[in-house]
């Protein structure tokens, strides 16, 4: 309950989370480790509490993923929330912000 502790813990939180993109259209992260057993599904299930999705995209061969929120603070929020303590399936999931030209079209 000490204040100043948790000032400096929050400080340190802020630090290590990845840089926001200076591009403010981007609202898509990117999701690596995703295998076989993560579906579609559960990526919305785990991103939802977030803010409303625009598109989920899996590509397998890559063992990556792409979540597109139709609100920069949805994608914000989630990268906060969700930095280094993604997991699905118990397996541990790499959160990051995508590049602007991986920007997925609305569908």
């Amino acid at each position: 309950n000490d204040p100043i502790a948790k000032k400096i813990l929050d400080r340190v939180k802020e630090s290590n989370l990845p840089k926001e993109p200076e591009d403010m259209n981007i609202t898509t992260l990117f999701i690596g480790g995703v295998d076989e057993t993560v579906s579609d599904d559960d990526l919305k299930k785990q991103f939802l509490q977030f803010g409303k999705i625009k598109a989920v995209k899996l590509i397998s061969k890559s063992n990556c993923a792409f979540v597109c929120f139709f609100a920069r603070e949805s994608a914000t929020k989630a990268i906060e929330c969700l930095y280094e303590r993604f997991f699905i399936n118990e397996k541990k999931m790499k959160l990051l912000w995508a590049k602007s030209q991986l920007e997925m079209p609305s569908g």
